[in-house]
């Protein structure tokens, strides 16, 4: 069965291969695991309480991180070295150091990021209604 759709999270959910296609080209294709895996593993986002404490959080995540963490949108991120424990070892690092944190997630790419980083525009901008 073929499906076509510009929603990537529907696509994700139904379909065992995918191929990308921007403009008429196709640039991927996979499974959607290896579409993501592209793109990056799982990153980990804190918000952290204070935010004058942000340069404390920055150091401090780079225990779990395979690279430097960096802030997006008000959250100090890090790409995982491994998902397993993540959680648990960042929480015990900002307990040590006194850096109070609101929210922490184990975030996963999407196809949406794929498509994103293979065209640099959202899968929707070329869209009637879409962004320009």
């Amino acid at each position: 069965m073929l499906l076509t759709t510009q929603y990537l999270d529907e696509a994700d959910r139904l379909c065992d291969s995918i191929v990308v296609v921007d403009h008429g080209l196709v640039i991927a294709e996979g499974t959607p695991d290896q579409l993501k895996s592209r793109v990056g593993g799982e990153r980990l986002d804190v918000r952290i309480a204070d935010p004058a404490q942000r340069d404390l959080a920055l150091k401090t995540l780079g225990v779990v991180g395979k690279t430097a963490p960096h802030t997006k949108v008000g959250a100090v991120r890090v790409a995982l070295r491994e998902r397993r424990g993540a959680i648990a070892r960042a929480v015990r690092q900002f307990d040590d150091v006194g850096v109070a944190i609101e929210d922490i997630t184990i975030v996963s790419p999407t196809l949406d990021d794929v498509f994103l980083q293979l065209t640099g525009h959202g899968a929707d901008e070329d869209q009637p209604g879409g962004e320009k």
